[in-house]
């Protein structure tokens, strides 16, 4: 059902970030991990190859635009009907999938919820979504209209401005569970995941 897509750099806490996906009570997803970099033996990408239900991808190149390209790269391995992105240091909350599910309305193209930003409460609501929340929303990969939902290039400052566009003209939906869904920028915190 859903596809989680996370860029990294290869940083220590992706480990935690696919522990906690791994973690989920909801089974039906996919998670592409995509380097930013050629293809190479490292041992952090060694650790989390184990799961059946991850790949990981390379992007040949550094393109260093903090993981919108990466992004971009991995549309295409999507299969699932609904996207999402997690970075390498951030984690979701382990009923984060089910919750998702059992409230999102599938007739909208966008579905936003609650996350933790730094210890705080944070909920943006769309059309004034922050420009680096991406890990704030689900989407369809193919939208309501047929056509494909899809970043467009262009680079990190690129993404706030294509989903204020992708929302002018797709339906969303906002919904508020009891709790955060995702835990942003916290591995580096005393926090752990709540896993």
């Amino acid at each position: 059902m859903f596809t989680i897509i996370t860029p990294t750099i290869g940083r220590d806490s992706l480990i935690n970030t696919c522990e906690t996906i791994d973690a989920q009570t909801w089974k039906e997803w996919v998670h592409l991990v995509v380097y930013d970099g050629p293809e190479i033996d490292l041992p952090i990408l060694r650790k989390i190859k184990n799961s059946h239900q991850r790949k990981v991808l390379f992007s040949g190149v550094n393109i260093n635009d903090y993981g919108h390209s990466l992004r971009f790269l991995a549309w295409d391995e999507v299969r699932s009907p609904y996207m999402m992105y997690l970075d390498d240091d951030d984690y979701y909350d382990p009923e984060c999938l089910e919750i998702i599910a059992k409230m999102m309305d599938k007739s909208k193209d966008f579905i936003f919820f609650p996350v933790m930003w730094h210890g705080n409460p944070c909920m943006f609501e769309p059309p004034r979504c922050g420009y680096t929340v991406s890990c704030q929303y689900v989407h369809k990969k193919i939208g309501a209209d047929g056509k494909p939902i899809r970043f467009r290039p262009g680079g990190f400052g690129n993404d706030g401005h294509w989903l204020d566009d992708m929302l002018k003209t797709h339906s969303y939906q906002v919904i508020t569970p009891f709790k955060p869904l995702v835990y942003v920028d916290e591995m580096g915190s005393e926090r752990k995941p709540p896993i």
